[in-house]
């Protein structure tokens, strides 16, 4: 089960993300769990303070976070429930060094789409 969004950084304290909460792939989860179903919680950056006392959970900030945690994950398990709210845009190269100072002009952001997670994650369970 993956649940809340993700962050893709822009430098070390912004990033662009979602309002994602969480909350509807938890409820999902305790649902899943409480008919005996053994679930794995992959989380994204929520506050939901309840989710560590019910489940295992596993944390990610951003897609290629969780691409590298559902690949390490997924031959462990026979579902995927995907309610992860991902990102659908990151900056191009990697994040600002430190953080953008407003005194500065500000930077021009160029962007690119996030990858395809769950379509990349079935063509390698398939081989």
């Amino acid at each position: 089960m993956t649940l809340g969004p993700t962050h893709e950084p822009i430098d070390m304290v912004r990033f662009i993300g979602n309002r994602s909460s969480g909350r509807m792939g938890f409820e999902i989860a305790k649902a899943a769990k409480e008919t005996g179903v053994n679930v794995r919680v992959l989380a994204g950056p929520c506050s939901l303070p309840e989710i560590d006392s019910c489940f295992d959970v596993a944390r990610f900030q951003s897609a290629a976070d969780l691409a590298q945690l559902l690949t390490k994950e997924w031959p462990n398990f026979d579902v995927l429930v995907m309610a992860a709210a991902v990102a659908d845009w990151k900056v191009v190269g990697a994040p600002l060094a430190g953080k953008i100072r407003r005194d500065v002009t500000p930077p021009m952001l160029q962007l690119q789409p996030v990858a395809e997670i769950v379509g990349n994650l079935q063509s390698r369970h398939n081989q």
